[in-house]
């Protein structure tokens, strides 16, 4: 994991830094981390829960539906997810490319602010079209990053051109309606699932046992990731359902191929991370899940969506940023057992929320889930709140220690 992020040292007897260049030397990732913990909390834990409960009749239907349902998708989608993966790119993109590179203070700041700005701007005025732009913007901030990074870089790892395609599709989606169950799972996995299958064989090889997808099984992965996504943009332009069934056949199949050349399966055995052993088969479990029922047709789009959403895409984050903070912080974030007992509470919400309809579960579950993300989200904010005092004191006193040497 040093590999990846980590707070960069000044080297001995050099001039004393500004507050400036301290500010680029520090991690950004947690400061990313820890706001889109705290959105998913007031946006999609609150909103989200709401919503569920208007759709299910225990909530009168608000006036404002249609608003509300398209804040409620930015917030996933832009926001949520997104400070996640242009945080981690800003952060360990210099490391993933063995190039090293200062930060540029103005992009961190922007790629962290305007997303934030996008949202305030919908909550006063839900009709701009601002937000759109503002929302790419952040994402085309990390893809410069991460393009002028490759371009010094000797050697560029395999995964890096499908992280790109991720960051790529994650700023053309900010223009689609996502309010569409089609095009909400389009760009879910077009930009975030394009993210997650490019880094996540990163984790898997440095902290699970595992092993990095070479050439050819990254060009195999590509071929049926692309199948997939054209799959999906079919049943969008054409509403057929057979596009879904596809979709659903070559979604499984990237996974399974994914998971077996990365050697994944040696999280089950191969590590002593249980909070991210379990992390790592839950979010395969529930992928895999989510596209064979939509190619048996037994589930719906939405109800796709929102397991890949719930059950895969944040799984990984909760698990992955306890431990990248915890690393950053010099301890962790969470003891194990909490981890574990955060992580195995949360599988708890793809299921409730995914596939109530299909195992037939009791309106009253509709309740029960937004209790349940209200918990879990509520022990992760409070672990990656005390990490990150625990980094702020560490940058402190290193800055301390830099005065006494210049006085």
């Amino acid at each position: 994991m040093s590999s990846l992020v980590s707070i960069r040292p000044r080297a001995e007897n050099s001039a004393p830094l500004s507050l400036i260049d301290k500010l680029r030397r520090g991690p950004v990732v947690d400061k990313f981390f820890l706001l889109g913990a705290i959105i998913s909390f007031l946006g999609l834990g609150y909103l989200g829960s709401h919503l569920w409960l208007m759709r299910t009749g225990y909530m009168t239907p608000s006036t404002h539906l249609n608003e509300l349902r398209l804040l409620h998708a930015e917030l996933q989608l832009f926001v949520f997810f997104g400070l996640f993966i242009v945080g981690f790119c800003l952060q360990a993109g210099p490391r993933l490319l063995n190039v090293s590179a200062p930060l540029s203070l103005l992009g961190v700041i922007l790629a962290a602010a305007l997303p934030i700005v996008a949202v305030t701007i919908r909550l006063f005025d839900p009709a701009s079209s601002l937000p759109p732009f503002l929302y790419a913007a952040s994402f085309l901030i990390a893809l410069t990053a991460i393009v002028q990074l490759s371009l010094n870089a000797s050697r560029i790892p395999p995964f890096i051109p499908l992280l790109s395609f991720g960051l790529v599709a994650c700023a053309v989606s900010c223009f689609l309606p996502i309010t569409r169950p089609e095009v909400a799972l389009l760009v879910l996995w077009a930009g975030v699932g394009s993210a997650v299958l490019g880094v996540w064989q990163v984790f898997i090889a440095n902290l699970l046992g595992g092993k990095r997808l070479g050439v050819r099984a990254t060009f195999l992965c590509a071929l049926t990731h692309l199948a997939t996504l054209i799959s999906l943009g079919l049943l969008y332009l054409t509403e057929d359902r057979l596009w879904g069934v596809c979709a659903g056949a070559f979604g499984s199949f990237t996974l399974c191929l994914y998971f077996f050349a990365t050697r994944g399966w040696r999280a089950v055995v191969g590590s002593r991370r249980p909070a991210l052993q379990l992390a790592t088969v839950a979010a395969f479990l529930w992928a895999l899940s989510a596209w064979a029922l939509l190619a048996s047709s037994l589930i719906i789009v939405d109800e796709a969506f929102h397991v890949l959403a719930t059950g895969f895409a944040s799984s990984l984050v909760i698990a992955l940023s306890l431990h990248i903070v915890g690393h950053l912080g010099g301890g962790e974030a969470l003891s194990t057992g909490w981890s574990v007992f955060a992580i195995s509470l949360w599988q708890l919400v793809p299921l409730m929320r995914g596939y109530s309809r299909l195992f037939h579960l009791p309106q009253v579950s509709a309740s029960i889930v937004g209790i349940i993300a209200t918990i879990v989200v509520l022990i992760w904010i409070t672990g990656l709140v005390r990490c990150e005092i625990r980094i702020l004191r560490r940058q402190a006193q290193l800055r301390g220690a830099e005065e006494m040497v210049r006085d």
